[in-house]
């Protein structure tokens, strides 16, 4: 009996170490033949990027041949296909096109005139110019947008409200091109008279609508906040107080962006984008100031 019981046993531990040999040989063996896949795709990556790199060799000597060809040259087949000649100027007799030119005595159309007579009569004494400007860029003279032909901010109506409780105006109304020059206009006389209650010492800020630099300043404080708390009044404010240094030559609407933030204005007054979108109001106010001015003139011969 214990005779058979060792026997059992050493047939076990046999069985047991030709297990663990066969699972090694096993593994031994696709690990071989995973490692031989891989080298075999390494050496087809090898290959295709010759491929590649002999191919675009071949395209970039093709290429400077043909630059050579065009500017006169004999190819040079020694030459390194990496150099390329710049290409050649056109001749004289091909010269590059150019856009068609606008015809002789004719000038930009300029903005559309169909709203005047709600500006003239609504808009509380602002030159209808620089209210057709404003539109413009508020909407793109669409009394349908979604804020009105002059973008009135539900927070700015109901400032206006505030200011005109027997004739408070209901945002539905806005669309309402008589209803929406009413209140903006409401809103530009609110800065104007801010800026001189408070600024009447800085030119740029006195109402003259001959003064561009004025007409900046205004659409700064329509667009990015007027406020002696947070706008345009703070950086300005900022700007008059000692150091005298700190005061520039005079106040404009780059002076006041440059110095919103030092002053811990509002962030808008910080943002070049409404800088620009003020500047560009008042160039087109400018040019339409201009057209109405020229075409009375004609009108008028």
């Amino acid at each position: 009996m214990p005779r058979l019981v060792d026997g059992l046993l050493a047939g076990a531990l046999i069985g047991g170490v030709w297990w663990y040999t066969r699972r090694d040989q096993k593994k031994a063996l696709a690990e071989a033949a995973a490692a031989e896949r891989l080298a075999r795709l390494a050496d087809a990556r090898a290959q295709l990027a010759a491929a590649v790199a002999h191919a675009d060799g071949a395209l970039a000597a093709g290429n400077a041949a043909g630059a050579a060809v065009r500017a006169g040259q004999q190819p040079n087949p020694s030459a390194p296909p990496a150099s390329l000649p710049p290409p050649p100027p056109p001749p004289p007799s091909a010269p590059a096109p150019r856009p068609p030119a606008a015809p002789s005595g004719k000038r930009p159309a300029g903005l559309s005139r169909r709203f005047d007579d709600l500006f003239a009569r609504h808009g509380r004494g602002i030159p209808v110019a620089y209210l057709r400007a404003l539109a413009n860029a508020e909407s793109g003279m669409n009394p349908d947008d979604r804020l009105g032909l002059i973008n009135v901010l539900p927070i700015a109506l109901a400032d206006y409200n505030r200011r005109h409780p027997s004739a408070s105006i209901h945002p539905e109304h806005m669309r309402d091109p008589a209803s929406n020059i009413t209140v903006a206009a409401d809103i530009l006389r609110t800065i104007i008279d801010s800026y001189q209650r408070y600024h009447r010492d800085v030119p740029n800020l006195v109402e003259d609508w001959s003064n561009r630099r004025f007409a900046e300043i205004l659409s700064a404080g329509w667009n990015a906040g007027y406020s002696e708390l947070a706008g345009v009044g703070r950086v300005v404010g900022f700007l008059k107080t000692p150091p005298i240094v700190v005061r520039p030559a005079d106040i404009t609407i780059d002076s006041v962006f440059d110095a919103a933030w030092t002053a811990r204005a509002a962030s808008h007054l910080s943002n070049r984008r409404k800088l620009a979108y003020a500047k560009g109001i008042a160039a087109a106010y400018v040019r339409e100031v201009e057209r109405d001015a020229r075409e009375r003139v004609t009108s008028a011969s």
